[in-house]
């Protein structure tokens, strides 16, 4: 059994009360046969990072909804894809970077920049870092840390938040013949690099007409709303 989800999409987990909550998974149908796997950062207080998920046993159960698909990757779409993600909106660019890597005929080439806060909350870390050995010509990977150690300095790393100048350093350059940017994260940071309104739910809007248009740093560098793709 898979669970049909179409790159990219997500699944909702919904409780007794009918509370959802909206979760990517970061296995892949094709690859992944008979479960799911997903990253659950637990939140002290959170409804289902501590109440639900954190209590659950062998042979618990819980209801998931979906896919909720935000869009249908196709291999070689694009020539380019830049991502920027920070915390657990690694998940959806986990999916794209796995279902790419994984085709031999997908030539697709890929620049991540992942932002945290701390060293110790890099999610995936080490399945990233094991892509992008494996795969160098396709993958190259920035890890962005507000609070890096002095120990982990290094070309793969930077101190700091994300900025216009990092992102205009790493990232293809704008509007780049068949280019395209995927952006997911908190809604700080969505705010910071796409402008106001782009927060969780309204960036999530399938009807084109309400969708926030473009703001923030990513317009200031010259990236047109259409290339950005917000999840």
């Amino acid at each position: 059994h898979v669970l049909g989800l179409p790159v990219v999409s997500h699944i909702l987990a919904v409780d007794a009360a009918n509370i959802y909550r909206e979760y990517t998974p970061i296995t892949l149908d094709e690859y992944d046969k008979g479960y799911f796997d997903l990253v659950i950062r637990k939140y002290q207080s959170g409804h289902f990072s501590d109440k639900i998920f954190s209590r659950m046993n062998p042979g618990d159960a819980l209801d998931f909804y979906g896919p909720i698909v935000k869009i249908e990757y196709s291999p070689n779409v694009a020539k380019s894809i830049g991502m920027v993600a920070g915390g657990t909106g690694i998940t959806p660019m986990y999916q794209v970077i796995r279902t790419i890597l994984h085709n031999p005929c997908d030539e697709t080439k890929i620049k991540l920049v992942y932002a945290n806060k701390h060293y110790g909350d890099i999610i995936l870390v080490n399945e990233l870092t094991k892509l992008e050995k494996d795969y160098p010509d396709q993958l190259e990977i920035l890890f962005v840390v507000e609070d890096l150690p002095e120990s982990k300095q290094s070309n793969a790393y930077a101190s700091g938040r994300i900025s216009s100048e990092l992102l205009k350093h790493f990232l293809p350059e704008p509007n780049s013949e068949r280019g395209l940017l995927f952006v997911c994260g908190p809604d700080g940071m969505m705010e910071h690099l796409c402008g106001k309104g782009n927060t969780d739910g309204s960036r999530h809007s399938a009807d084109g007409a309400t969708k926030p248009k473009l703001g923030g740093i990513l317009k200031h560098l010259g990236y047109q709303d259409r290339l950005v793709i917000r999840f």
